[in-house]
Order: C-alpha cells, then structure tokens, then sequence
C-alpha cells in the first residue's frame, strides 16, 4: 500500500467516477480496455419484472482494487457476471492505504447508493499498523518496501494492536448489519512476496489473527488468508507489479477468482 496519497470513491459504472465528499478524485483513472465477455450465471431465481434491472456490485478496497490505471474492479464488469438471471454493474469505492474507518465511509456511501452486493478486501496490516510510526521522515526516500511492509506487520504496542483490532471489528460489525451478500477477503499478495523470507513469517501470522475475525454468517464469504497462496500465475512481475499491486494480468485473475466466489453468494 502507498501512503499519503488522496483517497477516493467511484460508483456507477467502472469507468463513471463519482466524488463523495470524503474521498477525492483518483489520479489513475481505471483501464477501460474493452474485454470479451465471459458469462457466469449464479443458481438462483428472481421475480421476471426484475430480470432487468442490474445487480449492483459495490468493491470496497484500497490501492488493490485500483492503482495506476489497473482496475479490479473493471476487470470484473466486464466478465458479464449475472446474478439471479440479471446483470450486475460494479461500483468502485476506493481509498489509497485505506484503513478500517475508511472502508466504513465507504460502507455507508455504498449501501446508499443502493448496492445489493459487497466485495471488501481486508489488508492484513490494520491488525498492526500505525502509518507515523512505519513512514520515512519528510522529505526522505521512500525506502525499501519490502522493509516498510515488515514495519506495518509488526506489532508496535498492545495499545496499538488492541486500537486496530477494535477498528476491524467495527468494520465487520457494520458489514454484517448490512444483511447484505458480501465477499469479504484478505488483500491478495503475489506468490514472490508469500515466498519472501523476509516477510512470509508475518504475513502468514496476520493471515491467522485474521481468520478469528470471520463472523461466520451464511450471508458473508470469509477468506482470512491471500487465495493466491498455492496458486499458479500470480507472481511478480508478471501478475503484481509488487507485493500487492495487480497488472492488468493480475486484476484480470483476481477479477476471476471473486466472479466464483460472488456467483456463490445467496443473491
């Protein structure tokens, strides 16, 4: 994740970006390379005078979602998802280095909106991370970010980690009050940087602290851990430009992973 850049939200259609208040404009806006349409039907039925009317898909997330003209979001429209016999549109709200509250605002702007599904990608690093305490001093070289990313993945004090556990809990609390069907996931990592030894010790025990946060509701898609873990395909450079920055290649593949598992979801 990228710290000190601007936060923003986009919803209608992926490539229709619309400002909320709390979250400005991006300056990467999402690639809108057309794309075959692959269609996947879920088994479910819906009443006929609403077989035309979309599903509206909100992707709440961080730089994963969408960064430097890579969109996830995009890339998963335009896979021609249905849903109970109906379309689905993708509306992406998106914060640089989100954290727990943001994704709260984006939340509440989402279920305004009138979404009727939810994709929220959870980063590991919010059980640990201070952003002060892990950034270069002002005016410094960004630094290593491998080393960065062992900073915001270790515990600085019990007060911290008890402040940002506190905060997910809320998070996941407000989903699930939503009632709404929801893919709650751990940010995908390239397989390079899950093999890396500096750093594959701690992201494997977030991905374990994560998992006791699964509220374990039939409505919610829990996925604590990268599902790139074990995968083929998802290696730097040529599916993450770094640990968890997706190229087109990548967004492409997570786009197609989240497809099952938003199919699956009680619509």
């Amino acid at each position: 994740m990228v710290a000190g850049l601007v936060a923003v939200a986009a919803c209608g259609s992926p490539t229709d970006t619309v400002t909320t208040p709390t979250l400005p404009a991006p300056s990467a806006a999402p690639s809108t390379a057309p794309r075959p349409a692959t269609t996947l039907v879920a088994d479910v039925t819906t009443t006929a005078e609403r077989l035309d009317t979309p599903v509206q898909i909100a992707m709440i997330g961080g730089s994963e979602v969408e960064w430097a003209g890579v969109s996830v979001a995009a890339e998963l429209a335009a896979l021609g998802v249905e849903l109970a016999g109906r379309p689905t549109g993708v509306q992406p709200y998106v914060t640089i280095a989100a954290m727990p509250e943001h994704d709260e605002a984006a939340l509440a702007q989402a279920v305004a909106d009138g979404a009727d599904v939810l994709v929220i990608t959870l980063n590991i690093a919010w059980l640990t991370w201070e952003e002060p305490h892990c950034n270069p001093p002002e005016g410094a070289p960004p630094g290593d970010q491998v080393e960065r990313y062992v900073c915001v993945l270790t515990p600085i004090s019990d007060e911290v980690t008890a402040r940002r556990h506190a905060a997910l809990e809320r998070l996941i609390s407000a989903v699930a009050d939503t009632g709404l069907p929801t893919v709650m996931f751990a940010t995908p990592h390239s397989t390079t940087s899950l093999a890396d030894p500096r750093i594959a010790d701690l992201i494997e025990t977030r991905e374990q602290q994560m998992a006791g946060f699964d509220p374990q509701l039939d409505h919610i898609v829990f996925v604590a851990e990268s599902f790139t873990r074990g995968r083929d395909g998802f290696t730097e450079p040529e599916a993450f430009s770094d640990m968890v920055h997706p190229t087109p290649t990548g967004a492409r593949l997570i786009a197609e992973w989240l497809a099952e598992q938003v199919v699956a979801l009680p619509v």
